[in-house]
């Protein structure tokens, strides 16, 4: 109950003190509560404890950027998954790539070259943004072209491509390795996989930063790196 404001200069002093032994300090019900961060560091939190002096409630703005913690586990789908694929042979990818007219009279040089030669080489890609290609080019030059209909139809078919070029995921490319974990360690991404005799995954996952280049490690089960290639260009 709040104090109350007498402008009568004739109340009685028996009155007085019976109003100010019924006024108390404000008392905190059972109802009050602390609103615990999300799991998610990348969401700017109201973090109140109704509780407290007012001196101690912080209130973060929209724009402030939450801090990741050092080890995080990252939330990711593995939107497609074709278990017996294989890459098809170097005259076959030839074929495939020479008989495409977007890439007539190009393919033996630089830079168009290098970047086949860096898709096909790879077992492991990353993607920070959709591209202007919308998945074409990466999955011709690195020999997805032979379950291209599958990837697009279970990773493509709605909003994700908006969601990757707006920072919001970010995704990756496993040939012959299998995602047993991932999480966000020391300022990086971290895939934890493990080897298969065939296979890709392709698995997005939600970004806890927003770097231009990607910053990711794929360890396998030894903790031994494995080469990634940006597919971004």
């Amino acid at each position: 109950m709040g104090a109350q404001n007498f402008s009568r200069l004739g109340q009685s002093a028996l009155l007085l003190m019976g109003i100010a032994s019924i006024v108390g300090c404000p008392q905190v019900t059972s109802s009050s509560q602390r609103v615990e961060p999300s799991p998610n560091p990348s969401i700017s939190q109201t973090a109140v404890d109704l509780a407290s002096p007012v001196s101690s409630i912080f209130i973060a703005s929209e724009t402030e950027t939450a801090e990741v913690p050092a080890e995080h586990g990252v939330a990711y789908t593995i939107c497609s998954e074709i278990s017996d694929w294989q890459r098809p042979s170097e005259g076959d990818q030839a074929k495939q790539l020479q008989a495409d007219a977007r890439y007539e009279g190009a393919l033996q040089d630089d830079p168009l070259k290098s970047l086949v030669d860096s898709f096909w080489q790879h077992r492991v890609l990353s993607f920070a943004t959709y591209g202007l290609s919308a998945r074409v080019d990466p999955i011709n030059f690195s020999g997805l072209w032979t379950v291209a209909d599958d990837i697009w139809a279970e990773c493509y078919s709605g909003n994700e491509g908006e969601r990757i070029n707006s920072g919001e995921i970010a995704e990756a490319w496993l040939m012959y390795h299998r995602v047993t974990s991932l999480s966000w360690q020391d300022g990086q991404y971290v895939i934890e996989v493990e080897p298969s005799d065939a296979g890709v995954q392709v698995i997005q996952f939600e970004r806890l930063e927003v770097e231009e280049n990607l910053p990711i490690l794929v360890v396998d089960a030894g903790d031994q790196p494995i080469e990634v290639f940006s597919g971004d260009w």
